[in-house]
This record gives C-alpha cells, sequence and structure tokens, in this order.
C-alpha cells in the first residue's frame, strides 16, 4: 500500500495510531486476499508560496507495519460505533486524534493496544491504579 498526504508538522508517533493506514491495509487484503504488511506513507511538508525552509525536510517517507491484532482491533471498534449509531442512544468512545493524543500521559500503553502487544502488563508495571471515587 501507498499513501501520500501532505503535512504542516510531521508528528512521526501518530503515524502509528492513525486507523487510516489499518484500514488500507484491511481493505487491501480483502480485494486481493493475500496479507499486506504494512503502508509506505510519503508525506510532503506544506509551505506557503515562495518560502522555503533549509532547516526542515520538506518531504518524509516511512514504512507502517500492519499486524493481524490492529485489523481485528480496527474491526472491533468499527462494529462497536455501527452498534453505538445504530441503538438510537448517545456513546462516547475513543477516537485517536492529533490533538486529543499529543496531551495523552497513555501514548505508550495505546499503542501497545492498538498494535495488540500487552498493555495491561505496561500499565500495572508503568501506573498506579487510583482508588474508585464513589467507594
Amino acid at each position: 500500500m501507498l499513501e501520500h498526504k501532505t503535512f504542516s508538522r510531521f508528528e512521526e508517533w501518530f503515524l502509528y495510531k492513525d486507523q487510516q493506514f489499518v484500514a488500507e491495509a484491511w481493505v487491501a487484503e480483502t480485494l486481493v486476499d493475500e496479507p499486506v504488511a504494512g503502508v509506505i506513507y510519503n508525506g510532503l511538508r506544506k509551505q506557503a508560496p515562495g518560502t522555503t525552509s533549509k532547516t526542515t525536510n520538506p518531504f518524509e517517507r516511512r514504512f507502517i507495519t500492519v499486524n493481524r491484532a490492529q485489523i481485528e482491533f480496527l474491526l472491533r471498534r468499527a462494529r462497536g460505533m455501527h452498534k453505538a449509531l445504530t441503538s438510537g442512544k448517545i456513546a462516547i468512545y475513543p477516537e485517536p486524534s492529533l490533538s486529543v493524543c499529543r496531551m495523552c500521559s497513555f501514548k505508550d500503553p495505546c499503542d501497545m493496544l492498538l498494535k495488540g502487544d500487552d498493555y495491561q502488563e505496561y500499565l500495572d508495571l508503568m501506573y498506579t491504579k487510583r482508588k474508585d471515587r464513589y467507594e
């Protein structure tokens, strides 16, 4: 898979959270009936007309791996959203986005969850669980 995008500010960490790449890999696998290893991301920096930056690279290329656990997570999430949207009730569900994820202190366990890794062990080791506020 090959994805071309433009960006104002390159934030590589978010490429691995972007569910669009996982969805593209899933669609490709479904269409060709073969596993897809991932997505090649080509990013072109947006610049104002007549300006060029000598300090930043105008082009970024990364290979984003996509595994079966990520695809299964995406499909579970999509089914959950479909169920919530068709139930007639308003529901809140997690939505990774640059504006939210940039300030989140759970980036690492979130990445692990999306990749199908053991995020619970990481949470147990790196975070302290608060007591329930309503006990």
